[in-house]
C-alpha cells in the first residue's frame, strides 16, 4: 500500500480563512516530480478522481488529490459569501495557495479533468508558474460558449430527450421531474456510461446534491442549460501564453463536443493531443487506454483523421468513406520542419468545407477527393497504414511512425519494457518527448 498522508492548507482571503483539504498517495520528494489532479464541477470532489492514484502505484508519481473550496471536506461556501469570490481567479488562488502549503510550487504537473482543467489552464496562462513542467487538460474546454453550442447539438442529436429538457427549460422547470429525468438520461449517454455508476464517481455526483451552492453559482441549474457566472466566460485568447508542454485528452461521446476542444489544439505552442475511442465525460473509468494521438510541436502537425471522422464530422454528417477514416495525415513542410500554412487554418479550413456536404455520402466522397488532392499540394504525407510507411520514409518525409503493426516502438522509444498505456503515455513522458513525431492508429 503506498503512503498517505491528508490534511488542510489555510487559504486566506482579505479577512478570511478557508480550509482546503488535500491527501497525498505517495511521499513528496520520492519517485520523482508531483502531479496535483484537479476534479470537476465546480463543487464536485476528488473521488472521481482516484483512478489516478495508479500513477503511483505502478510509476511511483506522488499524486496529490484536494477537494476544491466549496465542496468535499474543503471550507463550505454560503450563497451569500463575498460577490469578489465568486470568479474562476479564487480557484486559481487556492491552487497557488496548496502548491505553495505543499512545498512543490518549483517542480510540478498538473492534471485538470472538466473544470479542473480550465482553473489548471487559467492558472498556466496567467500566472506563468515557472515551476509548472507539464499540464494535462482531460475532457475540458476553454470556453463554455462553445461548449454551450455542443449540448445543443446533443440535444438535437437525441430529440425525444432533448424536445423535454428544452420545453421546461425554456418555462424555468428546472426542478421539474422530466427535466432532472431528461438531464440524467443525458449523463448516461455523454458523462458516464459505466452501469452502475462507479462508486467513487458517485460520492462526487452527491456531494453536489447534498451542497450545490457552488454548481449553482458557477453553472447554473444543469450543464445543458447554463445560467452561472461562468456562461460566457473564455479562456481562448490567454492560451497563447501556456509555455510548458500540454497534453490534451478527449472522448468522442463526450459532453464536451469537439468544436469547444479544438481551441486548445489551435492556440497551444506544445500540445499533445490524445482522443480515446469509446468514452464519454469520464474515460479513467470507461476506458483506461488510448491508441489515437494528435501531435503539434513548433507547428507542424501529426493527427490520425479517423479521429476527425470519429468525432469533428460525426454530428454533421453521415457515416464517412473508408478512404477518411484509413487516412493519416502529416502538415508541414518535410525539408524543415516548418509549416506551409497555419496548421490550425489549414484545418478548420477543411472542416467548414466538410460541413457543407451533409446531403449525401456521395457528395461527401467527391469532396473528399478534393480535400485530399488540397493536402497533397501542401506537400503532406499520406498515410495509409503499414504497408506505405516504407514509401514515406523512403521519400524522405518527416518520420511518422505507425504503430498498428509495431506496438512496441513507441515503448522502446521512451525506455519502457512494453507498450505503455494511457497513465505511462501520459506522465512518462521524457522531457524531450515532443521533439518525436508519433502516430497511433488503431
Amino acid at each position: 500500500m503506498p503512503a498517505e498522508k491528508s490534511g488542510y492548507a489555510p487559504f486566506h482571503v482579505g479577512t478570511q480563512i478557508y480550509q482546503t483539504w488535500y491527501k497525498v498517495i505517495g511521499e513528496l520528494g520520492v519517485g520523482g516530480r508531483p502531479i496535483v489532479c484537479l476534479h470537476g464541477g465546480g463543487g464536485l470532489t476528488h473521488h472521481y478522481m482516484s483512478p489516478y492514484n495508479e500513477l503511483n502505484s505502478r510509476l511511483g508519481i506522488p499524486v496529490v488529490l484536494y477537494d476544491q473550496l466549496g465542496g468535499g471536506a474543503s471550507t463550505h461556501l454560503p450563497l451569500d459569501a463575498p460577490r469578489d469570490l465568486w470568479k474562476p481567479e479564487t480557484w486559481v488562488d487556492e491552487l497557488n495557495n496548496l502548491l505553495e502549503h505543499l512545498g512543490i510550487s518549483d517542480d510540478f504537473d498538473l492534471l485538470g479533468h472538466s473544470w479542473g482543467g480550465m482553473v489548471s489552464a487559467l492558472f498556466a496562462a496567467t500566472r506563468a508558474p515557472p515551476g509548472l513542467r507539464n499540464l494535462i487538460v482531460s475532457n475540458s474546454f476553454p470556453s463554455f460558449p462553445l461548449f454551450a453550442v455542443g449540448t445543443e447539438v446533443i440535444m438535437d442529436l437525441n430529440p425525444d430527450i432533448g424536445e423535454v429538457a428544452r420545453k421546461h427549460a425554456e418555462a424555468g422547470n428546472f426542478a421539474s421531474p422530466e427535466y432532472r429525468a431528461a438531464v440524467q438520461a443525458l449523463h448516461a449517454r455523454y458523462f458516464c456510461q459505466v452501469d452502475p455508476l462507479p462508486e467513487d464517481l458517485l460520492t462526487s455526483f452527491l456531494s453536489v446534491d447534498k451542497d450545490p451552492t457552488v454548481f449553482s453559482v458557477l453553472v447554473g441549474h444543469s450543464i445543458y442549460h447554463m445560467s452561472g457566472i461562468l456562461k460566457d466566460w473564455s479562456i481562448i485568447d490567454e492560451l497563447h501564453k501556456i509555455t510548458c508542454p500540454v497534453l490534451v485528452i478527449s472522448s468522442p461521446y463526450d459532453v464536451a463536443q469537439p468544436k469547444a476542444i479544438m481551441p486548445w489544439f489551435q492556440e497551444l505552442r506544445q500540445v499533445k493531443w490524445v482522443e480515446m475511442q469509446n468514452s464519454t465525460h469520464t474515460p479513467m473509468f470507461e476506458e483506461p487506454k488510448s491508441t489515437k494521438v494528435w501531435h503539434k510541436y513548433e507547428g507542424v502537425t501529426i493527427c490520425d483523421l479517423s479521429s476527425l471522422s470519429h468525432s469533428l464530422l460525426s454530428q454533421y454528417l453521415p457515416a464517412p468513406s473508408t478512404s477518411l477514416v484509413n487516412a493519416s495525415t502529416s502538415l508541414g513542410d518535410a525539408s524543415n520542419g516548418s509549416p506551409n500554412r497555419n496548421p490550425a487554418s489549414i484545418r478548420q479550413q477543411i472542416l467548414d468545407e466538410l460541413k457543407e456536404q451533409r446531403a449525401a455520402q456521395e457528395l461527401i466522397n467527391a469532396r473528399l477527393d478534393q480535400v485530399l488532392e488540397k493536402l497533397a499540394s501542401l506537400e503532406t504525407v499520406l498515410l495509409d497504414r503499414p504497408f506505405q510507411i516504407a514509401n514515406a520514409m523512403a521519400s524522405g518525409a518527416n518520420p511518422l511512425v505507425d504503430l498498428s503493426s509495431h506496438p512496441g516502438f513507441y515503448a522502446q522509444l521512451l525506455g519502457y519494457d512494453s507498450t505503455p498505456d494511457l497513465a505511462a503515455l501520459t506522465f512518462g513522458l521524457p522531457s524531450d518527448a515532443f521533439s518525436f513525431q508519433v502516430i497511433l492508429p488503431d
